[in-house]
């Protein structure tokens, strides 16, 4: 039950990542200048660096390449809204990575998305960051639907005279 409880929170925050952060991706994308690239690049080495490591470290890392791209959307009231949610943001995914095992390995999304701001390309960096949110809330959907089905199954057994 606590996995339960710990994945339906986790959800609703990826909702609200993809709410953010699939926005900011779109201004970002033609909004950023040249010299934007490297502080992201930067972001990007270092938490390919602590990947597989402390996963308070790991999710620092993960959030600023996050919040850059947020604030290279140039939307103040976005970024606000993305630094307001930041710490329970940062609280879940620590607690994601300490204790989800079968996470989905999203590098490569990271790097297309990188790879579509640097390119301008608002509808490349959509995709990469909707594929980077979407296999992460799959591994939630499919947990609910399993719970969902034990619960249907529960309530006929119960019902059945």
């Amino acid at each position: 039950m606590r996995r339960l409880l710990r994945r339906a929170r986790l959800r609703e925050v990826y909702e609200v990542r993809r709410a953010l952060e699939v926005e900011a991706a779109r201004l970002a994308a033609g909004r950023i200048r040249p010299e934007d690239i490297g502080r992201l690049r930067d972001h990007l080495a270092l938490r390919e660096e602590r990947a597989g490591g402390d996963p308070s470290a790991f999710v620092d890392a993960d959030l600023a390449f996050h919040r850059t791209v947020v604030e290279l959307s140039g939307n103040a009231v976005l970024l606000g809204l993305f630094t307001s949610v930041l710490p329970v943001l940062r609280e879940a995914l620590v607690e994601m990575v300490s204790h989800e095992p079968a996470l989905p390995d999203v590098s490569c999304a990271h790097a297309d998305l990188l790879d579509g701001l640097a390119r301008g390309d608002a509808d490349a960096a959509i995709a990469a960051t909707v594929s980077h949110l979407e296999a992460v809330m799959e591994l939630f959907a499919s947990d609910t639907r399993a719970y969902e089905s034990e619960s249907d199954t529960s309530e006929k057994e119960v019902a059945a005279p």
